[in-house]
């Protein structure tokens, strides 16, 4: 199984665990930010935006936290939604 592949039997708890820990970076400002979505807003966001945080959290650390300060924008739409909602600490 690759790190994309999700069991289909893991449930949506199962899934905010796995990814807690991919929430665990080299920056512990980037840690806060990225598992107060987790824990505030990913259970209740659509299937298309839990793809899109899983996804964001496979980019390199150094990219990730330009997105988050926002000296860099993602070029697409959804994913600088997403990196918005993070930083403000609300729903995209």
């Amino acid at each position: 199984m690759t790190d994309a592949a999700i069991p289909a039997t893991e449930s949506p708890i199962d899934l905010q665990k796995r990814l807690r820990w991919q929430c665990r970076r080299g920056m512990l400002e980037m840690d806060f930010l990225l598992r107060r979505y987790l824990d505030s807003t990913f259970l209740t966001s659509s299937s298309e935006a839990k793809a899109e945080f899983e996804a964001l959290l496979k980019l390199e650390d150094d990219l990730l936290w330009d997105y988050l300060l926002g000296t860099k924008l993602p070029a697409e739409p959804d994913t600088r939604a997403l990196i918005n909602a993070i930083r403000t600490g609300f729903a995209a």
